[in-house]
């Protein structure tokens, strides 16, 4: 993909990596361009959505949810991407329209408002969608506002009013948090905190003994049983009547146990969300309609509740007769309106090692970064097209460094190289920028978001052992963290599967996961490691 004119480049997605890839784009640009070179794009389109739902998720159950921040400030704190022209739509629909690469715009986008871009080149970075429990009795409480999931403000804000609703009538609130991922531990200390009656649920018998490390589930089982009611090796069967009249609801298990509840919060972790016309692209498929949630009066909720039902369908009429059955408007508890169509895809978006999207057409220009992207393997084999171990990493460090290495891409592409030489040339600094290229310290700040989000930019530039003439592909280093009962739990890389884990101390606990053909460390996990998670990171994952 050469210099095609006048080029149009349009990133969908006002998370994470659709933020990070704006800013790295614009960066790239005015770099290329004061060396008197640059690309062949004029323009750069940001497709936000609303801005509540723009919003650092990371922010969802730690700060929302508890009250710490408000959802006016978290909007605040993610201001529009400067050199960017931004909209609060939502992509609907991918057509491409086979005039080959060297067009400058092969692509035609159908946007949530009816407009219609064309555009040369795309980056996918749409998010995922929260699972939801289905079982019998879920759709009543959902009507009544007692079933969510954490995933977003709207979710955080529902919970936090039921909380605070509780709290004035001098009772408490019993909840019961279905799943123990990093969402639903976390959500469970919190409201554990907050003087609510909690009860856990998990299927496993040792939760997250898989990606954890088995030293570090069973202390963090430990922990949970010791604060709230923990129910290992079930799930629940079904919700008998919801809450009403200050009475709390049932809830069955399976195994026969009955419990009661006045909310349940189904953390059961998400799935890529797409826009319709890659179905053909992402394997597993499903159509789905998702609701984003209008909760409450705030100005920041009405962004999102404006979007009424007569909007929706005439989104629908400009789509034709198919997209007006996908697109059927749904109200529900709160003035919840339909503002997201697509399908969930069990798999992603098989990507390679620039994150390209993997295709049938060559060169089709679309990237996929964050949630949506679905690698396979690591070092020979990381995004190779015959791999079948597809895998998702869906946190927010990371989903910021696959931003702005899909954005490096695209700019290789637009200057006339391959990505090797574009994503090479970042090696050398990219652990002393953030993930838009801005200087970045290497020490200091809470462990969260200072060295690791370089780390993983840096990842993207880094030579693989064997690999002369080709750059390596992404690989996720990134750090993440959660305080679940006072205990630090973190991590830097991804858990993929196939990975072994070994545990390398007890005091602190640490555990390292590598690939059994190469022996390379993918991933380290610490509970209360601290200083010796960072130095065992810095010489395995961040420096494989």
């Amino acid at each position: 993909m050469a210099d095609s004119g006048a080029a149009t480049v349009v990133i969908a997605g006002g998370g994470a990596a659709g933020r990070a890839a704006a800013g790295a784009l614009v960066a790239g640009l005015a770099e290329s361009r004061s060396r008197g070179s640059g690309p062949g794009i004029a323009r750069i389109v940001h497709l936000t959505g609303p801005a509540a739902e723009a919003i650092d998720r990371t922010m969802v159950d730690k700060a929302l949810m508890t009250g710490r921040l408000t959802p006016e400030r978290a909007v605040s704190l993610r201001p529009p991407v400067e050199g960017v022209e931004t909209r609060d739509a939502h992509l609907l629909r991918v057509e491409h329209t086979g005039e080959g690469t060297g067009s400058a715009a092969p692509l035609r986008l159908v946007l949530s408002g009816g407009e219609v871009l064309d555009a040369a080149a795309l980056i996918v970075a749409t998010g995922s969608a929260p699972r939801t429990l289905d079982v019998p009795g879920a759709a009543d409480w959902r009507e009544a506002g007692r079933l969510t999931s954490l995933h977003s403000a709207a979710d955080a804000l529902r919970i936090r009013g039921l909380v605070e609703a509780a709290a004035e009538a001098q009772s408490r609130l019993r909840v019961i948090v279905s799943g123990t991922g990093l969402v639903g531990s976390e959500a469970a200390g919190l409201l554990s905190g907050a003087d609510c009656e909690v009860t856990l649920v998990s299927r496993s018998a040792v939760p997250g003994a898989e990606v954890l490390g088995e030293p570090i589930a069973r202390a963090l089982a430990d922990a949970h049983s010791a604060a709230v009611d923990a129910r290992w090796g079930a799930r629940i069967a079904s919700l008998d009547a919801p809450p009403a009249g200050g009475a709390p609801g049932a809830v069955r298990l399976d195994d026969g146990t009955r419990l009661e509840a006045g909310l349940v919060i189904a953390a059961h972790g998400a799935e890529p969300l797409l826009p319709l016309g890659l179905e053909g692209l992402a394997g597993e498929a499903r159509k789905q309609e998702v609701v984003s949630a209008a909760h409450g009066t705030s100005a920041v909720q009405g962004t999102v509740h404006a979007r009424s039902a007569e909007a929706v369908q005439d989104t629908a009429a400009a789509r034709g007769a198919e997209g007006a059955q996908d697109a059927t408007a749904s109200t529900g508890a709160g003035g919840d309106v339909l503002t997201r169509v697509g399908f969930r895809a069990a798999r992603g978006l098989p990507v390679d090692g620039s994150l390209r999207v993997m295709s049938g057409s060559p060169g089709l220009p679309i990237w996929a970064a964050g949630a949506v992207a679905a690698h396979a393997g690591r070092a020979e084999g990381f995004g190779e097209p015959g791999a079948d171990d597809r895998w998702l990493v869906d946190h927010w460090d990371d989903a910021e460094a696959q931003g702005a290495h899909a954005a490096r891409a695209v700019l290789a592409a637009f200057s006339g190289a391959d990505a090797e030489g574009a994503l090479r040339a970042d090696a050398e600094g990219a652990l002393h920028t953030d993930a838009q290229g801005a200087p970045r310290a290497r020490a200091g700040g809470d462990g969260h978001r200072t060295a690791a989000a370089g780390a993983g930019v840096r990842s993207a530039a880094a030579e693989a052992p064997g690999s002369a003439g080709r750059y390596a592909p992404y690989v996720p280093t990134s750090a993440w963290f959660a305080r679940i009962h006072g205990r630090q739990l973190a991590g830097f890389g991804a858990v993929r599967p196939g990975l072994v884990p070994r545990t390398v101390s007890e005091e602190p606990l640490l555990v390292e996961f590598a690939d059994p053909r190469s022996g390379r460390v993918e991933a380290v996990v610490g509970l209360d490691a601290g200083r010796a998670l960072r130095a065992h990171a810095r010489t395995t994952v961040l420096l494989g």
